[in-house]
């Protein structure tokens, strides 16, 4: 996985950073709530902003997909 993130920064750099800051939002959020909380993002290929995710897990509920400005 750590190899394909130089590549994932070449194609998508203003997404990632976008990732990145949503993070350490989610991160200062939970210092000044004094809470844990957390995110689970996931690169979803094939399909666009809109759709309904098609997990295959118990784990993990099919949600509406957004896009990352």
């Amino acid at each position: 996985m750590s190899g394909n993130l130089p590549k994932l920064l070449n194609v998508f750099p203003k997404k990632v950073k976008a990732i990145v800051a949503l993070l350490i939002d989610m991160a200062t959020l939970g210092i000044k709530l004094d809470k844990p909380l957390s995110a689970r993002l996931f690169p979803i290929l094939n399909k666009k902003a809109g759709e309904m995710t098609t997990f295959n897990s118990p784990y993990l509920v099919d949600c509406k997909i957004f896009t990352v400005n």
